[in-house]
């Protein structure tokens, strides 16, 4: 193989590890109006952008959740979970990872079996 082919060969193997997408983590924890975890939450983040890919994430037993978004990135994010309103927040991500906590209200409007 010739000296310059191996040369770019391997830079750009070395560019496709280190072009990873710089990400923030954003994590909090899901509870009703009595402070009671929401197990099994539902998260989707959906980005502003085009180029981007939504992101979701389920909340633990407990009510926490994790989830990595690109830096600089605006989302739309809304939290729900059954027989509770969804709960749809803005936020623009930077180098800082951050905290949401989320409290769900009931749904009035629920149907009672």
């Amino acid at each position: 193989m010739d000296y310059n082919l191996k040369n770019i060969l391997i830079l750009l193997i070395l560019t496709g590890f280190f072009s990873l997408e710089a990400q923030t983590i954003i994590q909090g924890k899901v509870t009703d109006s009595l402070q009671n975890p929401l197990g099994y939450a539902n998260i989707l983040a959906i980005p502003n952008s085009d180029t981007e890919n939504i992101r979701f994430a389920i909340t633990e037993d407990n009510g926490t959740y994790k989830l990595k978004l690109t830096q600089n990135q605006s989302y739309k994010i809304t939290v729900s979970y059954l027989g509770f309103t969804p709960q749809t927040i803005t936020i623009t991500t930077t180098t800082q990872d951050l905290v949401k906590n989320f409290i769900l209200l009931e749904n009035p409007n629920q149907l009672e079996t």
